[in-house]
């Protein structure tokens, strides 16, 4: 499995917030403008080699790691659909909720982030230990 340009994003997205940097800040140390590293982190981009070393430098973190970082954002994707499509398979042999309300789908959303999020700070602390 190849990361895509949207994991990388979210690979150097988790760093930067781990480090507590604003994107102004890791754009002013990687030397690039804040509105490209924003498009990184959305995926929007495709960044150059010299751009990715640049980003490694600045967040302090080698290269293999920034790579082995989307790896999981990747894999970590893939078992989200795969999720996301069991829970929309059984969800066809019931009738679907009527009463359900959109404060209660965001939160969902929110509740989904945080598990993905402790499921990639588990993978990482994990590979620490190994």
């Amino acid at each position: 499995m190849t990361p895509s340009n949207a994991d990388l994003g979210r690979a150097i997205r988790r760093l930067r917030r781990r480090r507590a940097m604003t994107i102004d800040d890791l754009a002013f140390e990687a030397k690039m403008h804040p509105t490209y590293l924003s498009g990184i982190e959305r995926g929007v981009r495709n960044p150059t080699y010299d751009k990715l070393c640049g980003l490694s430098k600045a967040l302090d973190v080698g290269l293999p790691e920034i790579m082995k970082d989307a790896m999981t954002e990747a894999e970590i994707d893939a078992r989200m659909r795969e999720v996301r499509q069991a829970m929309w398979l059984d969800s066809l042999k019931q009738d679907p909720p009527t009463d359900i309300t959109s404060e209660e789908i965001v939160q969902s959303i929110h509740e989904g982030r945080a598990e993905r999020d402790a499921q990639v700070e588990r993978a990482i602390s994990d590979e620490g230990e190994s």
